[in-house]
């Protein structure tokens, strides 16, 4: 009688073998995808100015009351939003986002403190990598029965956070 038991360990050696590639390839694999951080500032910025625009539009009729609103509570009161950075990374909560609005001749912003540290840098925008990135919107709206144009310019700093 033959004995078959050898032929059952070397089958256990392939198994193991095999095992080893597979799990290799699982780490190798998860190690790769998630060794690239994500920069979704552009993303953010887009968001953020559609939410704005949802604040103070209504079926694309200007609310006339939005900048006195806007000049005595503030855009997180007024639009419901939440910037404050909780994270630790600024020193001041608001340091993260700079907003700011022009609606026909009057143009209203959200930290005039933050305006002259990141402006300069939207036309930088082709490094991308230390620098805030820049949303601009550019749209009319009817406002007393004539159309006015409206600029939004969000702009979205964390660079301590997810960038690249």
């Amino acid at each position: 009688m033959i004995n078959k038991i050898g032929g059952d360990r070397l089958l256990a050696i392939y198994w193991f073998i095999m095992f080893v590639i597979v799990i290799i390839g699982l780490v190798s694999g998860v190690s790769i995808f998630f060794s690239k951080p994500l920069d979704i500032r552009e993303a953010e910025g887009n968001i953020l100015a559609d939410k704005l625009t949802n604040c103070f539009i209504n079926k694309g009729i200007y609310l006339s009351s939005f900048m006195d609103r806007f000049d005595s509570e503030g855009l997180e009161a007024v639009c419901g939003l939440v910037l404050e950075d909780k994270t630790g990374y600024y020193e001041n909560g608001n340091e993260q986002y700079y907003i700011e609005f022009k609606i026909g001749d009057k143009i209203a912003s959200s930290n005039d403190a933050v305006k002259s540290k990141l402006h300069g840098l939207c036309e930088q925008e082709d490094l991308r990598k230390n620098i805030p990135i820049c949303v601009n919107r550019n749209f009319f709206v009817l406002k007393d029965d004539k159309f006015e144009k409206v600029e939004i310019l969000v702009i979205v700093d964390k660079v301590k956070q997810n960038a690249l």
